[in-house]
């Protein structure tokens, strides 16, 4: 038997749960890994943004050792298993 649904929520960061602010610790941890600071002005001028969007931006001012794609997926693993 099928389900039929009669809404879907899409939650944006903010709506139902403000996330923001673990994310933003999660690049900071991050970011403390490789000698490099990830500040709350840094933060605001990428709200809004996908992480594979700040990770590019973020590596090659930093010129940190590791590629984008790589930047997300340890910024993820620290945002999903917490600090």
């Amino acid at each position: 038997m099928r389900t039929k649904f009669k809404a879907i929520i899409f939650d944006m960061d903010g709506v139902l749960i403000d996330s923001e602010p673990l994310h933003f610790r999660a690049y900071e941890e991050l970011m403390n890994c490789y000698d490099a600071r990830f500040t709350e002005e840094m933060n605001n001028q990428f709200l809004g943004m996908k992480d594979s969007e700040i990770a590019p931006l973020i590596v090659e001012e930093h010129k940190l050792p590791l590629s984008p794609d790589l930047f997300v997926k340890e910024k993820d693993n620290i945002f999903h298993t917490g600090f």
